[in-house]
């Protein structure tokens, strides 16, 4: 593997007594999709909090591109990764046109960027997650679901090299699921590194290059979804009667709880 975009090295975060992230090491291959998956409290969320920069480890380092995310400049990460959060408040007094367009907030100022720039960067992004209909309206007027998809448009608009997603399919119908998991796969293919939380297995066994498993606060497997989406594994981690076969249709694990 080539020199890895994100690498973190033996990371561990805390809360009072309770430790959230255990000595967690990972390398990230640029423009490739990574799925983190694992039952609830594993510590999936909070890794990606580490890995926004939002959360600065106890113990060990996490880099971006060579930088220490813990000691970035907050303007300077805004550059260098996008984050899609679910928490985003739904009461935000703004136009959805106005919420995908905080993602080009890094670029004020940049000579090299200009209005036009941003204006096709907006416009394009609301197009590719079918939210543009909805440009005019607020915010808060929105589903769950159609407040997703401005979230992702936001991150699409942002053009970081690393997308950094919280269950970015959660509340979506089966439609726009698809749709959310192609512009993943769409961003990675033009470059962008991707990493996701996912609670949808078979999502991770199609779309993901890698799959992260968590547990407790650890890794417990890292590895493509035909390496890691195994029955003894699953079992173990997840504690529910788990069956993987084949896909029928798609050349992946098809994961079906027994």
């Amino acid at each position: 593997m080539s020199d890895p975009i994100i690498r973190v090295d033996s990371a561990s975060f805390s809360v009072g007594s309770a430790t959230l992230v255990d000595s967690v090491s990972l390398e990230v291959a640029a423009g490739s999709v990574v799925a983190i998956c694992g039952p609830n409290g594993a510590g999936k969320s909070t890794l990606l909090r580490m890995l926004a920069g939002d959360l600065v480890a106890d113990e060990g380092e996490v880099l971006i591109d060579g930088a220490p995310v813990g000691s970035t400049a907050p303007s300077d990460l805004s550059r260098m990764r996008s984050v899609f959060q679910q928490s985003s408040r739904p009461d935000a007094p703004f136009t959805v046109r106005a919420v995908v367009a905080m993602g080009r907030y890094p670029y004020r100022g940049d000579a090299g960027v200009s209005g036009q720039d941003d204006a096709r960067a907006i416009h394009d992004a609301m197009e590719r997650t079918d939210v543009a209909q909805f440009a005019g309206r607020s915010f808060a007027t929105l589903s769950g679901g159609e407040r997703t998809r401005v979230l992702m448009a936001q991150v699409i608009a942002q053009a970081a090299p690393v997308a950094l997603l919280d269950e970015p399919t959660t509340a979506l119908d089966v439609a726009h699921q698809e749709a959310v998991l192609e512009q993943i796969s769409d961003l990675a293919s033009a470059g962008t590194t991707v990493i996701a939380v996912l609670h949808d297995l078979n999502a991770a066994a199609f779309y993901a290059d890698v799959v992260v498993l968590m547990a407790e606060g650890r890794v417990v497997a890292t590895g493509t979804p035909a390496e890691v989406l195994n029955e003894d594994l699953l079992v173990d981690i997840y504690r529910q009667p788990i069956t993987v076969i084949e896909h029928p249709t798609r050349q992946c694990p098809l994961v079906v709880v027994a």
